[in-house]
């Protein structure tokens, strides 16, 4: 059973197993999930992400070396992202979006609503884009949002200030994919990458010199755990990083590193990989 089938980028054919066959046992059928959705900060010095573990739930601080971990909100909070100047992060809390200072001050609510989700803010600090049931902008001067696009899911930023996010269209046992771009209007610009897949594909994340994308892909099935892929866009190249569990990918800065969830049974700790999955090394320990 393949994962994805096949994936049609630009015109051309490129075919990816991730799964060779369903007599083949995964690794594990349970994973392990309690630090998610890490962020780097765009200084390169400090990774934000969301703490599961039972009596510590919140929002807290690593260093990009893995020392001085530190809460810095208690409570609900997901979705971290950093502010292009890392003084500030935004994240999502009951439905609603929030800002809050890398020191934990200032403390601002900035939507009113039970579906705003995976904000992310622009390059020039002006606007964050999120989910809320299809993608929206919050320009921050203004203080008001419109919606540029009725579907689609885990909007980013390229390099050029334009908005990335993933289509899908979901049908029996499988799905159709694609990573479009589109300026902040809600004009589509350009489909980077689509693709079949019965995954269910999530959480891009784009390099900053907008050369790779990497996300996490699990089996609708779930008898497989999820794991991270990088699609190269020069080679129109599909690679797995992953072979003991992934999810959650973020970028450094410098487009060297990847910071992610291992979701082995037992971990679910964040981990950092090189970027093309070699020198994975443990940065926190549930």
């Amino acid at each position: 059973m393949t994962m994805f089938r096949t994936f049609v980028v630009l015109g051309g054919l490129t075919a990816f197993s991730a799964c060779t066959s369903p007599s083949e046992a995964p690794l594990f059928l349970e994973e392990s999930v309690v630090h998610i959705r890490a962020a780097w900060s765009p200084d390169g010095q400090t990774i934000a992400f969301t703490n599961q573990a039972a009596g510590a739930q919140g929002i807290h601080l690593v260093d990009s070396s893995g020392a001085n971990m530190r809460l810095l909100r208690a409570g609900e909070g997901i979705g971290v992202h950093w502010s292009p100047d890392s003084k500030w992060l935004v994240f999502s809390a009951n439905g609603s979006l929030f800002k809050i200072k890398a020191n934990g001050d200032s403390l601002t609510q900035l939507t009113s609503s039970f579906t705003d989700i995976r904000p992310a803010w622009s390059l020039d600090g002006t606007m964050i884009v999120y989910r809320s049931n299809g993608i929206r902008i919050l320009r921050l001067s203004s203080n008001q949002s419109v919606e540029i696009r009725s579907a689609g899911n885990f909007p980013t930023w390229t390099p050029s200030g334009n908005v990335l996010y993933l289509l899908a269209s979901v049908a029996v046992n499988s799905a159709l994919y694609s990573f479009e771009t589109m300026d902040t209007a809600g004009v589509r610009l350009q489909v980077l990458f689509a693709f079949e897949s019965t995954a269910d594909c999530a959480f891009l994340s784009m390099n900053f010199s907008g050369t790779a994308i990497v996300f996490s892909a699990k089996h609708f099935s779930g008898l497989y755990p999820a794991q991270i892929l990088k699609y190269t866009m020069s080679a129109q190249s599909l690679a797995q990083l992953t072979s003991d569990g992934g999810d959650y990918p973020a970028w450094s800065p410098d487009g060297n590193r990847i910071v992610y969830t291992r979701t082995a049974k037992g971990d679910g700790g964040l981990w950092i990989m090189g970027a093309d999955g070699t020198n994975m090394r443990r940065l926190t320990q549930p």
